[in-house]
């Protein structure tokens, strides 16, 4: 999985900038990383969706190849 690198020295000190107290912005960068870390477990990656579309299109070929057997036993029982 690819991560994202995220300095949080500067992020606190960015905010104490923009007039946070050092706790509030440690609580803010707390709360940053604790939704980023949750975000990163739901989110696909580009091999997870690579992944899904080998599936897909398998399964799609596996369809295709069904329908043509059923096709194939129909058109045995109507021309004869």
């Amino acid at each position: 999985m690819t991560s994202i690198t995220f300095d949080t020295h500067f992020f606190v000190k960015a905010l104490e900038k923009k007039g946070f107290t050092e706790t509030q912005a440690e609580g803010v960068v707390d709360m940053v990383k604790k939704v980023h870390a949750e975000a990163t477990e739901t989110l696909a990656t580009k091999s997870d969706l690579m992944l899904l579309e080998s599936r897909m299109i398998i399964k799609l070929g596996a369809m295709q190849f069904a329908m043509l057997v059923a096709l194939g036993g129909f058109i045995k029982l109507f021309v004869h």
